[in-house]
């Protein structure tokens, strides 16, 4: 049977890895480093590039990734892999894991998500795609009420399945497994691996945890713009004022996105940005940043000024999206730059 020992064990990892995974600044060991910049989305297909794959590895391939990633006693982890049936069992053992702490990084997201303004995402079923479309809403389809909940239900249940097959895999391999000359216990060698598998674990799952991070960002941002044009829509503007106003936010969205255009073409060049930076000073580098942002800064005034038939209540929500549109474009150029540092 599985011992206490090895139980708690494996519980502290748990709670181990989460807290290291939010704090690390390490890189994946074994993934190739993506050429080119994507903003977080929960496209799946996109999203599962950053995990890593210990299945499609090699004994021997598994057990130098480890070696290699562990900075501890690396006798003690060689002897704790000396056996084909322990190796076999510590790379099982590191997807279980792997899946495991995936699956609690994404019940974060969700949980985050489902606790931000609900009344929004409410709001947001009901009005029509034209609406969001003519507003250059920042929206994903999956943000539902009802999805957010099929989404943290599926995740649930993920979770107490492999709880589940993980023990019943332990406590087969517990009673069978035969130690190295039967020097070391079960438990301490779960211990042992646990402990190890935290580190590698932490380190190969950096990229996906930034992800979803990064996620939790923009959504923040995007359900206050959701709230902005809600607000608007709440004075009952008549159909001009509606017009002029998806008129200027649109104006504005599009030079934020060509800034933010033009810092993706850029970001694989972030040393010559480096050395630029250091000619120019600090200060020259921000201006040329603020230009990028206020390009269209008098026809954004003329158009404010032009617009008679507002309410000062208006004006003051339609220059809070505008403020907005461009918080947002500098918070995704920040994410860009610090993918670029990686």
């Amino acid at each position: 049977m599985l011992g206490s020992t090895a139980q708690a064990g494996w519980y502290e990892s748990v709670s181990q890895i989460q807290n290291q995974c939010n704090n690390s600044s390490s890189t994946r060991t074994h993934q190739k480093k993506n050429k080119h910049y994507d903003l977080p989305t929960d496209d799946w297909k996109q999203t599962c590039k950053l995990l890593p794959n210990y299945m499609n590895l090699s004994h021997h391939e598994f057990e130098r990734l480890l070696c290699k990633t562990i900075q501890m006693d690396h006798y003690q982890i060689q002897q704790c892999l000396a056996s084909t049936e322990t190796l076999q069992l510590s790379q099982q053992l590191a997807i279980f894991m792997c899946t495991f702490f995936q699956l609690k990084i994404e019940e974060d997201y969700w949980h985050y998500v489902a606790n931000l303004n609900m009344p929004i995402v409410t709001w947001l079923s009901e009005v029509s795609k034209d609406v969001r479309e003519k507003n250059s809403i920042n929206w994903d389809y999956s943000k539902t009420k009802l999805n957010i909940q099929y989404q943290q239900n599926l995740i649930q249940n993920k979770l107490q399945r492999i709880e589940i097959n993980l023990y019943n895999y332990l406590q087969r391999y517990s009673s069978s497994l035969k130690m190295n000359d039967n020097k070391m216990s079960f438990e301490r060698w779960m211990n042992i691996i646990c402990n190890a598998l935290v580190v590698l674990i932490q380190t190969d799952l950096h990229h996906f945890n930034t992800n979803f991070e990064q996620k939790k960002i923009l959504f923040t941002y995007d359900i206050n713009g959701v709230h902005l044009v809600k607000s608007f829509y709440d004075l009952n503007p008549i159909e001009e004022q509606v017009y002029s106003t998806q008129q200027i936010w649109r104006s504005k969205l599009k030079a934020c996105q060509e800034a933010i255009t033009q810092q993706k073409r850029r970001w694989p060049m972030s040393d010559q940005v480096m050395v630029k930076a250091t000619i120019l000073g600090n200060r020259s580098i921000t201006n040329m940043k603020q230009y990028e942002f206020d390009i269209d800064a008098n026809n954004e005034k003329n158009q404010l000024s032009s617009m008679k038939c507002f309410s000062p209540s208006m004006r003051a929500i339609i220059q809070a999206r505008l403020d907005h549109i461009k918080q947002r474009a500098q918070q995704i150029k920040k994410i860009i730059h610090a993918s670029s540092q990686e």
